[in-house]
């Protein structure tokens, strides 16, 4: 795949640590570059005569982990990189492209990106797709569930952020494999948001539109009415007023301990939640 690429249209390339999940090696910038990786850049950066810059990339979460003297020394390393003399080199191409690359000539490839995102998000795809696209192909792709899986773990983290408590009452009082079902089904029907307060606000909209079919859960609908303001004063700048029938402080230290309370002090009272 190296030598059909024009290397000498490289301007930056980046490394980073990875890891393996599911038989892929993700690059998942969780903290030092693999010894291979490296090992691989010093053959194939002598022939970027246009490189302007080498990135090391890490997630904030594993920095803590390497350390100053862990981020100096893959620096370090990179550095051995740069310095390497680079010629301008004419790579060769294969004479008969085959395989994936040679389908994909011709097609439309929105529709092809499209199709593989609706795969990716566990969603179906447009029956006027061109026909040249072999979809069945496409979603038989051993990787379309890994993407589906890192997709749909990294929705759901969102959410959990966003609305920290819901989450708390949904883990409690439901257990996490019924859930994990919800989230799928959620996934299925509703595509992406960009931003964790995007997706919490639709995934609260779509929580409480299946409230009356799920098995009852204490305190739910007060602790999703609190947080859904709370995104949405912070999305839309949009003001709100919850009203509480108990103490929502005793209800929270409960709940940062991971378990529903047996019983809470009845308190009314109305809360605004006012952007800032």
């Amino acid at each position: 795949m190296l030598g059909e690429l024009p290397l000498d249209r490289v301007w930056e390339t980046h490394l980073a640590g990875g890891m393996m999940l599911d038989g892929y090696y993700l690059d998942a910038h969780s903290g030092a570059i693999a010894d291979e990786l490296l090992d691989l850049a010093s053959e194939v950066i002598p022939n970027m005569p246009n490189l302007g810059a080498i990135m090391f990339e890490v997630m904030p979460g594993y920095v803590a982990d390497l350390g100053r003297a862990g981020v100096r020394e893959q620096l370090a390393r990179i550095n051995v990189l740069w310095r390497l003399p680079r010629t301008m080199h004419v790579v060769p191409r294969r004479s008969g492209r085959t395989g994936r690359a040679a389908r994909l000539d011709g097609f439309d490839v929105a529709a092809w990106e499209r199709t593989l995102g609706a795969l990716a998000v566990g969603r179906g795809v447009a029956d006027q797709e061109p026909e040249d696209l072999d979809i069945a192909e496409l979603a038989a792709d051993p990787a379309i569930p890994l993407f589906h899986r890192l997709i749909g773990e990294g929705r759901s983290g969102q959410i959990s952020r966003a609305m920290h408590f819901t989450t708390i009452v949904m883990l409690a009082a439901w257990g996490s494999d019924a859930v994990h079902a919800l989230l799928e089904e959620y996934s299925s029907e509703v595509y992406p948001d960009t931003f964790a307060s995007g997706e919490a606000d639709r995934f609260a909209r779509f929580l409480r539109g299946r409230l009356d079919r799920l098995p009852p859960a204490p305190y739910l609908d007060e602790v999703l009415s609190f947080e859904h303001a709370l995104v949405r004063a912070a999305l839309y700048g949009e003001p709100a007023t919850v009203r509480w029938a108990i103490d929502p402080a005793e209800l929270f230290a409960s709940l940062e301990r991971g378990v529903l309370p047996t019983s809470v002090a009845e308190q009314s009272f109305a809360m605004e939640i006012r952007p800032e």
